[in-house]
């Protein structure tokens, strides 16, 4: 039986616990959250598994051999280094941290300790991501020379308001690092590394407190940037929270044969010559957490490897904070 806790367990916390305590072979063991309240209610969710408030006592449980990590972004190496002294495996949710610095030394505490973390950028894990990856690995596609996509996460009461940690850029890190990472990691997968890019960082809406956010923004609700891979291919990208749609993606693949497009994170489409010769519809629009977490725990067990891998959260954040110095400086960044 594989026991894991979950540490942070608001929001994207939640989910892994009652991912995880849906999983035939894992025994959700604890979970934590600073906040009591919020940790007994999901721990009555659970069943009634422990819970604590100081995550120590996750770390100090020898039965507990992995953790998640669904802490805000800007203390998740406050908790990944401890973790990884104590020989957990981790799954830390997106973004590794909201600094390169930072996740540098994350990684240096987890290969110096031996474990196994994986990043949850959950957009490879979700089927339709999936499918692309192997119609393009197949060959029958072509390569890739052109992305174009679009990714908006809605902030409007009654849909969906991110918490105030992810307003704030010194506990979010602003959108690029904290939002647009599940797209860039699947961008990173099926195009050549990334040589440079060219951003700018805009406020269109979110320049005040509103319903739902007790705080006054500091970060972009858009940024629009363009990366060039090795090879000359590009991905022009749109991430935001701008306008009052659903949430969604929209993504056009051109090849020298074909255009292979998604829409709103669930029609998938394939052209050529101009002309529709593949379709499917997929039923999980945007749900990606449990994929992510199911995908960890097979980790763990030595059954598959990391998606993504660790040096592949790491380019996720090397271009995110590329851009964000390019939004700064008014010019084209490389990528190192």
């Amino acid at each position: 039986m594989t026991k894991i806790a979950v540490i942070g367990v608001g929001g994207a916390g939640a989910n892994h616990a009652n991912t995880l305590n849906g999983i035939e072979g894992v025994t959700l063991s604890m979970v934590v959250d600073q906040n009591e309240c919020l940790a007994k209610q999901v721990s009555e969710q659970c069943g009634g598994v422990r819970y604590a408030t100081d995550f120590h006592e996750a770390l100090q449980d020898p039965d507990i051999i992995a953790v998640t990590v669904a802490t805000p972004p800007s203390i998740r190496e406050q908790i990944v280094i401890p973790a990884a002294r104590a020989g957990k495996h981790i799954l830390c949710e997106k973004p590794l941290a909201i600094s390169l610095e930072q996740a540098l030394r994350m990684q240096d505490a987890c290969k110096n300790a031996g474990v196994k973390l994986m990043v949850n950028f959950g957009a490879r894990n979700l089927p339709i991501f999936r499918k692309i990856k192997e119609m393009l690995d197949s060959g029958k596609y072509g390569t890739p020379e052109w992305i174009w996509l679009k990714y908006m996460t809605p902030a409007r009461a009654g849909i969906f308001v991110p918490p105030d940690w992810f307003w704030m850029r010194e506990t979010g890190g602003g959108f690029l690092v904290e939002n647009a990472g599940h797209l860039l990691d699947f961008v990173n997968s099926i195009m050549p590394p990334a040589m440079d890019v060219v951003a700018t960082t805009h406020t269109l809406e979110f320049s005040e407190a509103r319903e739902g956010i007790s705080v006054t923004p500091d970060v972009e609700d858009l940024a629009l940037l363009t990366i060039r891979h090795e090879g000359g291919a590009v991905t022009s990208m749109a991430n935001g929270c701008v306008g009052n749609g659903g949430w969604g993606v929209n993504m056009d693949i051109m090849t020298e044969s074909h255009v292979i497009s998604i829409r709103d994170t669930k029609n998938l489409r394939v052209e050529k010559d101009g002309i529709v010769i593949e379709a499917e519809e997929f039923k999980d629009r945007w749900n990606p957490i449990p994929y992510g977490v199911r995908r960890f725990v097979d980790f763990v067990n030595g059954l598959n490897d990391a998606v993504p891998k660790f040096d592949e959260a790491i380019a996720v954040l090397r271009i995110a904070t590329g851009a964000y110095e390019s939004a700064a400086v008014g010019r084209v960044v490389s990528i190192k």
